[in-house]
């Protein structure tokens, strides 16, 4: 017995059409993200949106139909930022009209914990997780500047780190204690960069930091441990720095944060600092 023929419209095939078309513009688009040399975690976060929103069925060629699909999402309002932030590029990419829709994030004061809690979670972690945390909090520096560092940034005789920059922050000259540099000389030298011996990339990275900072929480039956991130040392690194400059006027503030946080423009600095930085 014959199977029935299942006959395919004009419209089922210009969906499809579409939809492959839609596709391949996001591959270009992730592949462009890379070529701009944008963090590995920034194109993986655009990634997951831009596929979701596909997903969904939601047409990434056709902005009013994105807008009409973010409106009627009950998403918190960072991850609405973040959908919008990530069409918003690939729109500007594709050369479609989008217009931002209106952004409202409540301001909330980061989590701080105490430098001792800092150096416990540390000093409970693996070498080569202890050595990456030990250079973010004393350093300040971005994860992912961290995690591309090579052995010739370091300077083992002077003492010193060269921080080669990323999200158009500026390249900088670090201090390091004789302890990041014991940490250091225990790992493995299998690799031009000093991580990548060890993880493939920053999310495996990361991956094995969040399972240990659990074990680890839970074995010193403390749960603030489980709120440090790698930016949280970077959030500490200038909330303790600045409060010992307090004779300086609130300029001359907002140039040592933005010398040592190393944003390029100064009105991210200030806006971060008063936001973050000086919370205290």
């Amino acid at each position: 017995m014959s199977q029935p023929v299942e006959l395919q419209t004009a419209g089922d095939r210009k969906t499809r059409h579409q939809t492959a078309d839609v596709k391949g513009k996001v591959v270009e688009h992730l592949w462009w993200l890379n070529q701009e040399d944008y963090t590995e975690e920034t194109i993986k976060g655009r990634t997951q949106i831009l596929k979701q929103l596909e997903k969904a069925n939601v047409n990434l060629l056709n902005p009013d139909e994105v807008r009409d699909f973010i409106a009627r999402q009950n998403w918190t309002p960072g991850r609405r930022a973040n959908v919008i932030y990530a069409y918003a590029l690939f729109a500007k990419w594709a050369n479609i009209r989008f217009t931002l829709p209106r952004i409202s994030i409540p301001e909330k004061l980061p989590f701080i914990p105490s430098e001792r809690e800092i150096d416990d979670l540390i000093a409970a972690t693996t070498k080569y997780i202890a050595a990456f945390l030990q250079l973010c909090k004393e350093t300040g520096a971005r994860s992912g500047e961290i995690f591309r560092l090579k052995w010739t940034d370091l300077d083992f005789e002077n003492a010193n780190v060269r921080i080669a920059p990323e999200k158009g922050s500026r390249p900088r000259l670090a201090r390091l204690s004789t302890k990041a540099i014991q940490m250091l000389n225990q790992i493995v030298r299998n690799h031009d960069t000093v991580f990548l011996g060890r993880y493939k990339n920053s999310r495996n990275l990361l991956r094995t930091f969040l399972k240990q900072r659990k074990r680890i929480a839970a074995k010193m039956g403390n749960p603030r441990l489980q709120q440090i991130h790698f930016h949280t040392l970077r959030h500490w690194k200038a909330t303790t720095e600045i409060p010992q400059n307090q004779r300086h006027t609130s300029r001359d503030a907002n140039a040592w944060a933005q010398k040592n946080t190393k944003h390029a423009e100064i009105h991210t600095t200030r806006s971060i600092r008063r936001r973050r930085y000086l919370h205290m």
